[in-house]
């Protein structure tokens, strides 16, 4: 059965493209402009002469016989005329050929091939006003292309083309090269956009045709499924950046990692494997301070992956793609009802959840900058050591393991304090709530120290309320 699909579609499609000696056939009359390119490249491949009949038409010559004009019989036609006489019968026959068999009867009137293929031009390719409603109908689509949903990159450059085909066939040409390539960048979804706004970055993006940019595309889609097979593999940094084996081991397992946005970054790991991303100034973003403070004389320089800046760029892509959604209220239709999100696919729900979190996320760290005056872009990462207080000396500045100074008895100052409570002569007002109840003057060394206090009696209320 495989076999029989597989042999009829090759059948079909030697029928709509054509061979060497047949011409592509029209499948389908709302593909006629397709059909008629193929049409056209067949028969100037075959004889241009027979183009030539077809679109400025043929005349049989003639000659002069008792002083009228008289068409030549073929067989007494010079040489060139019979190769054009030829040429006609074959471009005749070649578009009967081509056409459906249901509308094949409605083109017998017609004799010639010129006749006929205008014919064919009045009917499918539509009069002033069908082919400007179809422009019209074009320049919408172009407005609006965008990528759709389990769409890949191939799917949507395929489609690109086709659009952009059509538009050549109704010869509009009122965008720009530039245009075109910023349609087919913006279409694409979110997690090109760092890619794309690269290649709008470049120099010479203006000049670019539309095949350089799709190949770019191309390229890029190929080296991130390059990377992504490599992931499995175990790694050995070692061997290419002269690691020891219980470093390279720490720095893949147990180091801690920070990313810090700036200017002349480079990656640093030290060798208690903590990686930090360090500015050209000398700030650092590290997480842990005691590997960071060490870092100046300890640390080997690495490449930053490029990979983990894709990723960490992706990720500050969607965070502003997402606040922005929230603010224009894209992230989730206001009409939308309770029973709605019951039919909903799980992921997209999913989507709008993470989006609505760095929506919100967005919002605190808005508020926040705008509240205390700090920015988290060159910042160390963690509080400000200038308000920690030692325990020890009682300075700011470090903490108490930190101190320089002669650490101070702890337990013989507790004793002290102990002792200055014990000594102490103040006294608390006591209370007590009828007399005869415990006597608490007993407890003190001096019976005229004690003082009297107010004291109240709880008692019932009988049933006249007195």
């Amino acid at each position: 059965m495989s076999n029989m699909s597989s042999l009829n579609e090759l059948l079909r499609m030697e029928h709509e493209v054509g061979t060497t000696n047949k011409p592509p056939k029209m499948m389908k009359v709302e593909n006629y402009l397709t059909w008629k390119d193929r049409f056209q490249s067949f028969i100037e491949y075959q004889d241009t002469r027979m183009w030539i009949c077809i679109e400025d038409g043929y005349v049989n010559p003639t000659h002069d016989f008792e002083g009228r004009p008289r068409r030549t019989e073929y067989v007494n036609m010079q040489d060139n005329d019979k190769k054009m006489y030829e040429a006609e019968k074959r471009a005749l026959a070649a578009i009967k050929m081509s056409l459906p068999d249901s509308i094949k009867h409605t083109f017998k009137k017609y004799t010639n091939s010129k006749d006929m293929w205008d014919a064919l031009e009045k009917r499918y390719a539509g009069n002033a006003d069908v082919k400007k409603n179809k422009i019209d109908l074009l320049k919408k689509q172009f407005a609006v292309f965008k990528y759709m949903k389990h769409e890949s990159l191939e799917d949507v450059i395929t489609r690109y083309y086709h659009l952009m085909s059509e538009m050549d066939n109704y010869e509009i040409d009122c965008y720009s090269d530039v245009e075109k390539n910023d349609k087919l960048l913006d279409a694409l979804p979110t997690k090109w956009d760092i890619y794309t706004l690269m290649i709008k970055g470049e120099a010479d993006y203006e000049t670019k045709e539309l095949e350089e940019v799709v190949g770019k595309l191309r390229a890029y889609e190929l080296s991130m499924k390059k990377k992504d097979t490599g992931y499995d593999q175990v790694q050995d940094p070692a061997v290419y950046n002269g690691l020891t084996s219980s470093s390279s081991h720490n720095a893949s397992s147990d180091s801690a990692t920070a990313f810090l946005s700036c200017e002349n970054e480079q990656v640093m790991v030290n060798q208690d494997g903590d990686v930090c991303f360090v500015a050209a100034s000398g700030g650092s973003s590290g997480v842990k301070k005691s590997s960071a403070s060490k870092q100046s004389t300890t640390a080997k320089s690495m490449p930053m992956s490029v990979k983990s800046a894709e990723e960490h760029l992706a990720l500050l892509a969607s965070f502003v793609a997402s606040y922005e959604n929230y603010i224009q209220g894209k992230i989730s239709d206001p009409a939308t009802l309770d029973e709605d999100y019951d039919q909903i696919d799980p992921d997209d729900l999913e989507e709008m959840d993470l989006q609505w979190q760095m929506a919100m996320i967005s919002r605190r760290v808005k508020r926040f900058m705008n509240r205390t005056g700090r920015k988290f872009v060159g910042r160390s990462v963690g509080f400000d050591k200038t308000k920690v207080r030692c325990f020890n000396c009682q300075s700011y500045g470090h903490f108490a393991r930190e101190c320089q100074k002669q650490k101070q008895d702890n337990s013989s100052q507790s004793s002290n304090n102990r002792n200055a409570s014990s000594n102490s002569s103040s006294k608390a007002l006591i209370s007590t709530a009828r007399e005869g109840s415990y006597d608490w003057s007993i407890h003190l060394e001096n019976d005229g120290d004690v003082s009297q206090a107010f004291m109240a009696e709880i008692a019932p209320i009988d049933d006249d309320g007195c």
